[in-house]
């Protein structure tokens, strides 16, 4: 399953953004403890029985890697005019 983005978490409710933008909701204790907005997370799934449970667990490789990115974009962005704008 590819990784899954916690967006935030609303109401108790977590929203996760998947890698082609969609959102799934989910109760937000069923995230994996320490889980904080901007985490990338793993989903797996174990067949029992008539069941089928999915794992969530937290990628910290990958969400450091992401938090890196994001700094590089947010630095590289074209800062506006110092001092005070006239409207």
């Amino acid at each position: 399953m590819s990784p899954l983005i916690l967006d935030r978490i609303e109401a108790g409710l977590a929203h996760l953004e998947t890698a082609d933008g969609r959102t799934i909701v989910l109760p937000g204790e069923w995230l994996p403890p320490g889980t904080r907005e901007g985490d990338v997370l793993t989903a797996s799934s174990q067949d029992m029985d008539a069941q089928t449970r999915v794992i969530l667990e937290r990628d910290l490789t990958a969400t450091h890697r992401r938090r890196e990115e994001l700094k590089e974009l947010r630095e590289g962005l074209t800062r506006g005019p110092e001092g005070d704008l006239d409207l």
